[in-house]
């Protein structure tokens, strides 16, 4: 059997409120190329398993489910690097959890087009609409999803529901950094920043998908501690990427930029840890008035020699 071109990688627990829309929204794309959906349940307790079961019925050679018997998160296995992307065969690969969805039925088509037009490039992604479930309305994204002119070290700007990959790049992350990749509880940045560094990715300025908002969300913790132990997970990411691909003085400014933000969210989420961000960042103020002095006093030193060696030389023709 030929691989598609395209394979859409979901999953899902535990959201038999949500799932048909996120299935529907893969249904309903327009391509001229071939696709799969890959469905991974991780042993829901409501229906989210029946209704997977019954899409799949009716769409065999499309939908592709994988359930499980026993929750894997829940003993620190991750559903997609273990059960799912192992399974992916297509050239390219995207992703889109259970309780979002896709509002473009050419999203696919689009970022197919783009990434075969331009092969210098890994991933495309795009705009992304938020609904708050919550209040059950849409409510307008506050970050930009355009790049950071210093880089994705200093955030991430990618909604994973947006995107579309190169499905190498997956298997090459995941064998590179194997032995961290488990230590990280966000799964999908890190990715993100591998790519961004071995490969080109594109912001197609349009949206494309409906990112559903919900309070147990990982990245939506409602206690403060709880989020900042996140934030603070994602810190030491990025700082393990930043050191291996950032020269000195961007390394500082990433140290800087990510001290300050987090400083400001201990301040927002009123915990005490903002005191210690404030000495980091003070520290750091002073190693780059340090760096400074040292660079204008070599600067000083460096013409002073030239000098003498320029004068010597001079003298000696004499």
């Amino acid at each position: 059997m030929d691989a598609p071109l395209v394979t859409i990688c979901c999953i899902a627990f535990n959201q038999e409120s949500y799932i048909s829309q996120t299935i529907e929204g893969f249904l309903t794309q327009k391509t001229n190329f071939a696709f799969e959906v890959l469905i991974h349940d991780d042993a829901s307790t409501d229906n989210t398993a029946k209704i997977i079961r019954q899409y799949a019925e009716k769409h065999p050679k499309l939908i592709k489910p994988i359930f499980q018997k026993e929750n894997q998160w829940s003993k620190g296995v991750s559903p997609s690097q273990n059960f799912v992307w192992p399974k992916v065969r297509s050239k390219y690969m995207a992703l889109c959890e259970g309780d979002d969805y896709w509002v473009d039925t050419n999203k696919l088509q689009k970022q197919v087009d783009f990434l075969e037009r331009h092969p210098d490039f890994g991933l495309v992604y795009t705009k992304t609409k938020l609904f708050n479930q919550q209040k059950g309305k849409l409510i307008s994204r506050k970050s930009p999803s355009k790049m950071h002119p210093e880089g994705i070290l200093f955030y991430n700007p990618i909604p994973t529901l947006t995107t579309l990959f190169k499905t190498d790049l997956m298997k090459s992350y995941l064998e590179m950094e194997k032995e961290n990749i488990n230590k990280w509880p966000m799964k999908d940045y890190p990715m993100w920043i591998w790519i961004y560094y071995h490969s080109k990715i594109h912001f197609l300025e349009e949206t494309t998908s409906v990112y559903r908002v919900l309070n147990t969300s990982a990245s939506h913790f409602t206690d403060g501690e709880k989020r900042m132990d996140f934030m603070e997970s994602s810190f030491d990411m990025t700082k393990y990427f930043a050191e291996k691909f950032l020269d000195n003085n961007k390394y500082l400014a990433f140290l800087e930029f990510k001290y300050r933000s987090l400083y400001k969210a201990a301040i927002l989420y009123k915990t005490d840890r903002h005191k210690k961000y404030y000495n980091f960042l003070s520290k750091l103020k002073n190693k780059k008035l340090s760096t400074i002095l040292f660079l204008i006093l070599f600067e000083r030193l460096y013409i002073r020699k030239l000098y003498t060696f320029f004068l010597k030389s001079k003298l000696i023709r004499r």
